[in-house]
């Protein structure tokens, strides 16, 4: 954090700023910020950095989402709020695992009123194809928030627009989403880019920036200490916020299988079919997921209203397909079958 910027965010003036806004912004937060998320979020906004571990669907969300339309407001209206520290263009950097969670994220974004870009290989084809430069509009801060991957992050034209000036000045926060991962993916030869975010976020990006990492699956111990060394948290200088990840409204069941999955058939997951639940089956391989799509898709009535019960989800697939289903799956899909396909995030 830069000395200059203090902590005018964390004073109680500061955070009845940010619910004043938050109400105002997004009607559906009656009540504001939760207190946890609260303190998180005047914390980014005074440039601090923090490790949070808290369980799926608690609101993590909204400690990338807020920042951001708390600044855009504040630079609406700079004379209403003289004594709060802003940018003129604030942008947020959002690093995810996926293209899929990307999609997701510009999608809940757009809901609050955020303009997001998912800089993926499909949007930047898309760009060239129509003569825009996605690295122009970024370093001109065109994009409140940008969601990227490590992979992409670390591309050449990232030197350009870490170097534009304008850029730099108005980057609030770079948010590490599923920061379990860079042990998890980064440790070996599968996602290398990973265990090289801490050293670009330092090495190519302001200081006066916040650095917050977002995970609901980091044990403490080893594990925590091991992420907190990769992004080069200082021990003393960034705030861990563990709270509790159970989900008491989820429950996890065990049925052994009764046919091994090296066959054509898999009599164990009629009951997804049967039931006529929304249902995520998860394979550990492209080829197998095939086998159990085509398995499945047999034994439906003829016709298309099939091709929309059982559908395919992976990195093979056109985007625009994938796409369609997760659109679908939001609407009345029964299921659809995945290989662990946040595993290919370009």
């Amino acid at each position: 954090m830069s000395p200059s910027r203090g902590r005018r965010w964390q004073t109680r003036y500061g955070q009845s700023v940010i619910q004043a806004i938050v109400k105002k912004r997004i009607p559906a937060w009656k009540d504001g910020l939760f207190a946890w998320q609260l303190t998180i979020v005047a914390w980014i906004l005074d440039g601090e950095d923090v490790l949070c571990i808290t369980a799926t669907g608690d609101g993590k969300s909204a400690l990338f989402t807020v920042p951001i339309i708390v600044l855009l407001e504040v630079a609406a209206n700079p004379s209403v709020y003289p004594t709060l520290v802003y940018q003129k263009s604030p942008v947020g950097i959002v690093i995810s695992p996926t293209k899929g969670l990307s999609a997701n994220m510009v999608t809940e974004l757009s809901l609050r009123g955020v303009n997001a870009l998912a800089c993926t290989s499909e949007s930047l084809t898309e760009a060239r194809k129509t003569g825009r430069h996605l690295g122009g509009e970024i370093s001109g801060c065109k994009w409140p928030i940008v969601c990227i991957d490590p992979e992409h992050l670390m591309d050449k034209q990232w030197e350009g627009i870490t170097d534009s000036q304008l850029f730099r000045e108005n980057l609030c926060f770079v948010c590490i989403d599923e920061a379990h991962l860079i042990d998890e993916w980064g440790g070996g030869e599968f996602r290398p880019a990973y265990r090289h975010i801490g050293s670009f976020i330092r090495g190519r990006l302001p200081q006066h920036m916040s650095v917050f990492a977002l995970t609901a699956t980091l044990e403490p111990g080893a594990p925590t200490r091991s992420i907190s060394r990769s992004l080069e948290f200082q021990s003393s200088m960034f705030h861990v916020v563990r709270r509790s990840n159970e989900r008491p409204n989820i429950q996890f069941l065990l049925s052994p299988l009764t046919h091994g999955l090296g066959g054509d058939t898999f009599p164990d997951l009629l009951r997804f079919l049967n039931d006529n639940r929304k249902a995520v089956i998860y394979c550990a391989t492209i080829e197998l997921c095939w086998r159990v799509y085509v398995y499945l898709l047999r034994l439906l009535p003829p016709g298309h209203e099939r091709l929309k019960r059982v559908r395919l989800y992976h990195a093979m697939c056109w985007p625009d397909e994938n796409d369609d289903t997760r659109g679908q799956f939001c609407a009345y899909l029964s299921s659809f079958c995945s290989d662990l396909w946040h595993k290919y995030p370009y």
